[in-house]
């Protein structure tokens, strides 16, 4: 009979138990975090054979989860999060590029365009010459507008950067912090494994992790461990590089100066401000290399040209001229001075970075007029870039996923997936090119134009008048000016040349000169719908992977959730099922009581 007690009592203990864990998992229902406990039940063991059992004993209370689920769901999430930060961030850059029936660098363009045939028509007008005054300077400042509003993307992408490189290094402490507890914890900690979890998924949403949670606690961030036990928690850094640019010019084989001979007149033209730096190799120039007047000939023109072009002082804030990247002299003298045979020529940007780069051209013109571009050496050259990423232990990061993927990359110049990049060098190559078409031309006997400078600086022009027009200058958006002062010299035969502009479907935006060749190239009109189409159909094409990457998200988080979160209805079958075995064993143990006191009865 005592024995019988013992049990219905283990039962009453068990039912309670279950009956309190339930009413836990209700409270807790929505709770962040919060994973259905589950409580762990087993008979007592036996120690007589004699005795058909000694009740239940309550073991443990346990989370319901499922750790290999749980990982791919923050590998989904956090690609999820990267695809809904990029969709936000091109909705920004498309609101820039926004255009109205009315308003907008397209009707600006075609305003520009018409100004110049209402002045064409009657260029004594100076009402039309105002007009063409003010629809310019509109273009300038639109196009800039355009440009600036994608670079205060970019600043506002790299300070909300490091704003979460703050709070994920907060993470990783506050995980260190739960695994010291959870260490310090004789049973299982739910409550905090539920804490760590949930930092687990938050951390997911910020940049790619790999969590090993068995018994030694790890986790990597981009393949570099970021927390190991409770005592390793590895800090993230946000690190800028900016690499300025470096032009090298060489010979044919690429192993040499750029090869002029005696005669030739090696120009450098700096397209960013409009500038060019000239020597003579004809002997009629000469230049005082410390030890007196030294005549410029094919042993010294390089260090010619770069003491010329570092002595214009317009240059100095752009960009430095060198005899060789290996030997960059502090001392003008000690440049000049240098006897030996000329080294390549060398054009590096004084400011870092894409903010300073810069275009210019060398151009070797022989005694008889011809000119040749000297190509720029591909190989030694380097482009001017911005890299922003994130580091551990002086180590870079390599990021698969996560809000900070589109970050960085859209301020990474070399990342292949940089939508920033494309937007603002495709505005470059316009400006570029309204600024060298509209600068000069070249027109012959038969009427038909040379269009832009680079085109009219390689061909030979000993019997052609160059007609500047200058109309702009600058070489990308940064440095694109309209030059007011040009208005007043527009000819009849410079407005002309400036009506073709906007019917010609074959100017090139690749940098190239305007050669002619009617297989390539498009129209300024249609290059900048090009264009916005382009920032459209990104956001378009984003849009679709997001709510694509979003239904699969939501799927396997539903399949999680139906594993791990509380079951209303689930909870009250268990409470009434447990409910009515409490009230069972409770009964066996008030049956016992009465057998027991009718025994006691019988015995008095």
């Amino acid at each position: 009979m005592l024995n019988a007690l013992h049990v219905g009592q283990s039962g009453l203990v068990a039912s309670r138990t279950v009956v309190e864990n339930t009413m836990n998992n209700i409270a807790n229902e929505n709770t962040p975090g919060y994973k259905k406990r589950v409580v762990a039940m087993s008979e007592l063991a036996h120690v007589d054979s004699r005795i058909y059992g000694r009740g239940v004993s309550v073991d443990e209370s346990y989370r319901i989860t499922d750790q290999y689920v749980f990982n791919n769901l923050l590998k989904e999430q956090g690609k999820e999060a990267n695809l809904k930060e990029l969709s936000s961030m091109l909705a920004d850059v498309e609101s820039v590029f926004f255009e109205g029936d009315e308003s907008g660098l397209s009707s600006n363009l075609d305003r520009l365009f018409q100004a110049i045939e209402d002045l064409r028509a009657n260029p004594n007008n100076e009402i039309a010459r105002n007009h063409l005054l003010n629809t310019s300077a509109v273009l300038v400042d639109d196009i800039k507008n355009v440009y600036n509003g994608i670079e205060d993307k970019a600043l506002a992408t790299k300070n909300e950067i490091y704003k979460n490189v703050d709070r994920i290094n907060q993470i990783l402490q506050d995980i260190g912090s739960l695994n010291e507890q959870i260490n310090k914890r004789m049973v299982e900690p739910n409550d905090l494994l539920d804490k760590r979890d949930q930092l687990e998924s938050e951390l997911a949403q910020y940049i790619d992790i790999e969590v090993d949670r068995r018994n030694d606690y790890e986790l990597k961030i981009g393949g570099m461990v970021a927390v190991r036990y409770s005592t390793n928690i590895h800090s993230l850094s946000v690190v800028e590089k900016y690499i300025p640019q470096q032009d090298f010019y060489t010979d044919a084989n690429k192993n040499n100066n750029i090869g002029a001979a005696v005669g030739d007149t090696v120009t450098y033209k700096f397209d960013t401000l409009g500038i060019e730096v000239s020597v003579n190799l004809d002997g009629s120039e000469s230049i005082d290399f410390g030890t007196g007047p030294v005549t410029i000939d094919d042993t010294n023109y390089i260090r010619a040209l770069a003491y010329k072009i570092n002595s214009v002082e317009e240059l100095q804030g752009n960009i430095r001229a060198y005899n060789g990247i290996d030997i960059e002299y502090t001392d003008v003298n000690t440049l000049l001075n240098d006897t030996s045979t000329d080294n390549f020529l060398m054009i590096k940007a004084v400011v870092d970075g894409e903010e300073g780069k810069f275009d210019g051209r060398v151009i070797v013109t022989d005694s008889s007029g011809n000119p040749t571009e000297v190509a720029i050496n591909e190989t030694r050259s380097i482009n001017a870039s911005n890299d922003v990423h994130l580091e551990i232990f002086d180590k870079e990061l390599t990021i698969s996923s996560g809000s900070l993927k589109s970050m960085t990359e859209n301020l990474t110049t070399n990342s292949s997936n940089n939508k920033f990049a494309v937007y603002k060098e495709t505005l470059d190559n316009f400006a570029a090119t309204l600024v060298d078409i509209t600068t000069s031309f070249l027109r012959d006997a038969s009427g038909s134009y040379t269009f832009g400078q680079k085109a009219v600086d390689l061909t030979n022009t000993t019997s052609l008048t160059i007609k500047d027009v200058g109309l702009f200058t600058g070489s990308n958006v940064r440095s694109l000016t309209f030059n007011e002062d040009a208005i007043v010299g527009l000819t009849q035969e410079k407005l002309d040349y400036l009506a073709q502009i906007q019917w010609k479907t074959d100017i090139r935006f690749d940098g190239q000169a305007q050669d002619g060749d009617t297989s390539v190239g498009t129209s300024f009109s249609k290059f900048y719908q090009t264009l916005l189409v382009k920032v459209s159909g990104d956001k378009e094409g984003v849009d679709f992977m997001y709510k694509t990457q979003q239904a699969v998200s939501e799927s396997l988080q539903s399949s999680y959730d139906q594993l791990t979160k509380v079951d209303k209805d689930e909870e009250m079958i268990n409470l009434i099922k447990f409910q009515a075995a409490y009230e069972a064993n409770a009964k066996i143990i008030t049956t016992v009581d009465e057998i027991i006191q009718t025994i006691l009865g019988l015995k008095r």
